[in-house]
């Protein structure tokens, strides 16, 4: 049986403020959801009508709106050596959050061996556009700011007041966008013929931002998307990665990428809890099985 793809990450709950109190924002087997509201259907059916709509209300449907949303990827944390940062206050009106150079980490360019079928083939090359900027209005959880996503269409900024949220519920927002597309991949869905150059930065980030601390600093480390997790030291002394899009949903999303100065390939929970993982160590070895027993 494929286990679930939040098998492995823990429910969280935190609380933000909403009118005069605060509210519990609870994520639990792949959802997000308000338990201090009984009814937000009938919420907003009265926001609707001119009520008053209540942050908890606006998060749910925010994060709805963005959980296979590839700006989540391009945005956030490629791991805890590129920690995100956002400003907490700006100009008049709101403030202005801008992603860090460090955090728009471009794709190397891909004249490589042709994917596996079922992986579309990338660009020759992808250089990602400027930073995101999101603008937000004072005293609200709306954000709105300039700025157009794919097809020319406005992008909806909500996304940055979901970064925002305590906690680690970003990270479960990034578990989510992950899922979405590695899903999306398995399907054949045409959409992603077109993500081809944001999958492929989503996941070269990531990996050699973990990679960093496997290595120690030491040989170059290059990533390319592919059907199944191998690698190799190349006779230019490059270790190359060959990684799914998936990788980052089994293994980099549930923190599994290093493991005892090894690099994680495959992370597969077993019946009773336990955990059994597809590593390789920094020589670049044979792959090594390591299993987690839980007590």
């Amino acid at each position: 049986m494929t286990p679930s793809w939040w098998a492995g990450l823990t429910p969280l709950e935190e609380t933000v403020r909403c009118g005069d109190g605060m509210h519990r924002i609870r994520w639990a087997g792949g959802n997000l959801a308000t338990p201090d509201h009984e009814d937000p259907d009938g919420e907003r059916t009265l926001g609707a009508l001119g009520g008053e709509s209540a942050p908890c209300i606006a998060i749910l449907d925010a994060w709805q709106r963005h959980r296979a949303d590839l700006d989540v990827l391009l945005l956030t944390s490629r791991g805890s050596v590129d920690p995100l940062r956002l400003p907490a206050t700006g100009g008049p009106g709101g403030w202005m959050a801008t992603v860090p150079a460090a955090m728009a980490m471009p794709a190397p360019p891909m004249a490589r061996p042709p994917l596996p079928p079922h992986i579309p083939a990338m660009p020759a090359s992808f250089v990602p556009g400027s930073p995101t900027r999101a603008r937000a209005r004072s005293g609200g959880f709306y954000y709105a700011g300039g700025g157009h996503g794919p097809g020319g269409q406005p992008r909806d900024d909500t996304l940055t007041g979901l970064l925002r949220l305590p906690g680690t519920l970003p990270d479960r927002l990034v578990a989510t966008v992950v899922a979405a597309w590695a899903q999306r991949i398995a399907d054949d869905d045409p959409r992603v013929a077109e993500s081809l150059p944001a999958l492929h930065a989503a996941l070269y980030g990531r990996a050699l931002a973990a990679a960093r601390s496997w290595l120690g600093g030491g040989p170059t480390f290059d990533v390319r998307l592919a059907a199944s997790p191998a690698v190799v030291r190349r006779p230019d002394g490059i270790i190359a990665a060959e990684l799914p899009f998936s990788w980052l949903r089994d293994v980099w999303a549930r923190g599994f990428a290093t493991l005892a100065g090894h690099f994680c390939l495959t992370a597969q929970p077993g019946p009773a809890g336990d955990w059994t993982f597809t590593t390789i160590a920094p020589d670049c070895g044979p792959p090594e099985q390591l299993t987690l027993r839980t007590p």
